[in-house]
C-alpha cells in the first residue's frame, strides 16, 4: 500500500509538472525562443518584436487547431475499418492508400504555412542582424531554422543545457 501511494505521488507531481509546462507555453508563446537567444548571448527581443512576433504566431495555431483530419481521410478511415471487419484485404489495402494520401496533402499543407510562418518570424528577428548571428553559430542553421518552425507547435526549442 505504501508503495502505492509513492507511485501516485510521483505520478501526481509528474502530470503537475508537465501541465504547468503546457500552460507557460500556451500562456508565452515566444518562451523557447527567447531562452534560446539568452543561452545564446544575443541581444533580447525589442517589445515591438515580441508583439510581431505573438501576433504571428496566434493568427497561425488559431487557423492551425487540434489536428483534425479531413473528410477525405475520415471517409478513407471509416471504409479501412469496414474493409477490416469484414476480413477484405483488398479493400483494406486501396483504402489504406487513400487514408495515407489525404494525410500527407492535410500535413504537407500544415507544413507549406509553418514554413511561413517561419519566414515571417525570421523577417521580425532579423531586424537586428547580429542577433541571428549567436544562435545561428550555438544551433547551426538546421537548429535555427527547427527553432523558427517550432513557434508554430511543432518540432523545434531551445538547445540543450550545457
Amino acid at each position: 500500500m505504501k508503495r502505492e501511494s509513492i507511485c501516485l505521488c510521483v505520478l501526481l507531481a509528474a502530470f503537475g509538472a508537465i501541465q504547468g509546462f503546457a500552460q507557460q507555453e500556451t500562456m508565452n508563446p515566444l518562451a523557447r525562443l527567447k531562452i534560446a537567444l539568452a543561452r545564446a548571448g544575443a541581444t533580447a527581443l525589442a517589445p515591438a518584436e515580441e508583439t510581431s512576433l505573438t501576433a504571428l504566431i496566434t493568427a497561425f495555431r488559431a487557423d492551425h487547431g487540434p489536428p483534425a483530419p479531413s473528410s477525405a481521410a475520415q471517409s478513407a478511415q471509416t471504409a479501412l475499418e469496414t474493409a477490416i471487419l469484414a476480413g477484405d484485404t483488398a479493400t483494406a489495402s486501396s483504402e489504406a492508400q487513400i487514408l495515407a494520401q489525404a494525410r500527407s496533402r492535410d500535413m504537407a499543407q500544415r507544413e507549406a504555412d509553418a514554413a511561413v510562418l517561419a519566414i515571417n518570424a525570421f523577417a521580425v528577428i532579423r531586424g537586428d542582424s547580429s542577433r541571428l548571428t549567436a544562435p545561428e553559430t550555438c544551433l547551426g542553421t538546421s537548429g535555427l531554422v527547427r527553432l523558427l518552425l517550432g513557434l508554430a507547435g511543432g518540432p523545434g526549442g531551445p538547445p540543450p543545457a550545457q
